[in-house]
């Protein structure tokens, strides 16, 4: 008889934690920020000048390019479901910017000139 209660008590912090989230700001992502272990990421990438090529088990799932000139430092983070990447360009301004793994979709971007009091978390991967 109290089945449904509980079922429905369920359904409502659900609800309750997907408004939530999706409410925070674009820096509260639910994310895991430490490296991605090596051992268990099926994914990889190939570095180039101007862009990053992401595999899954060696087959090509996408390219992450942005308008800069040159692409810095990289690394997954989350298990592998998302990747930082930093850019630079000709004068040596640089920028970081989060992409899903899967899709290479940015999915957060912050500038040099960010406040580091609110820089978001995942930008700190290299910092580690």
């Amino acid at each position: 008889m109290h089945h449904w209660k509980y079922s429905l008590f369920i359904i409502l912090l659900w609800a309750i934690s997907t408004v939530s989230a999706a409410m925070g700001n674009e820096h509260d992502l639910p994310i895991d920020f430490s490296p991605a272990n090596p051992y268990t990421n099926p994914y990889s990438a190939r570095s180039h000048p101007d862009k990053l090529e992401i595999y899954r088990r060696n087959t090509k799932i996408c390219t992450i390019q942005i308008n800069m000139s040159m692409i810095g430092q990289w690394g997954f983070i989350d298990n592998g479901n998302y990747v930082v990447v930093e850019f630079r360009d000709n004068s040596t301004r640089t920028a970081m910017a989060l992409f899903k793994t899967t899709t290479c979709q940015l999915v957060d971007k912050i500038t040099e000139h960010e406040n580091p009091t609110n820089r978001p978390a995942w930008a700190d991967i290299f910092q580690r």
